[in-house]
C-alpha cells in the first residue's frame, strides 16, 4: 500500500477493492512456486479444460514439453512423487507463465522477470504471442530485458526508485535519454 496518496483502479481507491483485486490478479515472479504434483493440478486445471481454446493456444506456444511427458497433463512432477518428474528451470517457469494465463476471470497480470529463466528463442516465441495470450487484461512487466518492451502501450523507466521518463517504445528512442541509452546499450550485444 501506498506511503502517502492513492492508488486508484478503474476510479475506485485500492484500499476498498485490494480482496477484490488479488482474486482477479495473477502473477509471476522471478521466484515462482514450483508445484509438487500433477501437471493437470499445478495448472489448476479440472478434467476436460485441455479442450478449452485458451489452453490450447497456451499449450502449444509455451508448453509443447506436455506431448514428451510419461502420462501428458496427469504427469507427477517433482521429486515429492514417486515416479515424479522434474523438469527444467524454463520448463518450470513457462509452466508458471502459463498458469498465471489460465487464471479464470484474472483481468490484471503481473509478471516480474517472468522468462529469467527461458533460452532466447523461448523467450522470443513467448513475447511474440503475448498479446494474444493476454487477450486484453491490463499487464504490467518488469524487465530488465529491454527486448520485450516493444510490445508494451506505456513504458514507465525508473531510476533510483523514481520515475524519469514514460511513454512507447518510439517516442522513448525518439528522446534519446535513459531508456534509450538502455536499450541501445543492450541491442549492441547482439550487433
Amino acid at each position: 500500500l501506498p506511503q502517502s496518496g492513492e492508488i486508484r483502479i478503474n476510479g475506485k481507491d485500492l484500499n476498498k477493492v485490494r480482496f477484490t483485486l488479488r482474486e482477479k490478479t495473477a502473477c509471476v515472479f522471478q521466484n515462482f512456486n514450483r508445484y509438487q504434483m500433477s501437471l493437470r493440478d499445478t495448472l489448476f486445471l479440472k478434467p476436460g479444460d485441455e479442450t478449452r481454446l485458451d489452453f490450447q493456444r497456451i499449450c502449444t506456444g509455451m508448453l509443447g514439453f506436455i506431448r514428451d511427458l510419461p502420462n501428458g497433463l496427469d504427469t507427477p512432477l517433482g521429486q515429492f512423487d514417486e515416479g515424479g518428474i522434474e523438469l527444467s528451470g524454463g520448463q518450470w517457469q513457462r509452466l508458471a507463465f502459463a498458469r498465471a494465463l489460465l487464471k479464470p476471470d484474472s483481468d490484471l497480470l503481473i509478471f516480474d522477470e517472468p522468462t529469467a529463466a527461458l533460452d532466447p528463442m523461448i523467450e522470443s516465441q513467448i513475447y511474440e504471442n503475448l498479446l494474444e495470450y493476454i487477450n486484453g487484461r491490463t499487464t504490467i512487466i518488469a524487465s530488465h530485458r529491454l527486448s520485450v518492451c516493444k510490445f508494451a502501450d506505456e513504458i514507465i523507466v525508473f531510476d533510483h526508485g523514481a520515475i524519469v521518463e514514460h511513454g512507447s517504445h518510439q517516442m522513448l528512442m525518439d528522446q534519446g535519454g535513459l531508456y534509450y541509452r538502455m536499450y541501445s546499450a543492450q541491442s549492441s550485444l547482439y550487433v
